[in-house]
């Protein structure tokens, strides 16, 4: 499998985040302080400790 640069790794997790975020207001119309914004904080984080695990795995990982 081909490893993934943090960059695409944050570009997809925002555009998770969007599409969260556009799916619980536009079609479930939810509001925007609801608990479904959770959801959302959940996309975040995982993208961050996505990105974070990526790069350890890579070279860029290993200097420091």
């Amino acid at each position: 499998m081909k490893q993934l640069k943090p960059q695409l790794i944050g570009l997809i997790t925002g555009a998770l985040m969007i599409i969260a975020s556009v799916i619980a207001f536009y079609v479930l119309h939810l509001p925007n302080k609801s608990k479904a914004q959770y959801v959302v904080y959940l996309i975040y984080t995982t993208g961050i400790i996505w990105s974070l695990f990526a790069y350890h795995k890579s070279n860029a990982g290993d200097k420091i």
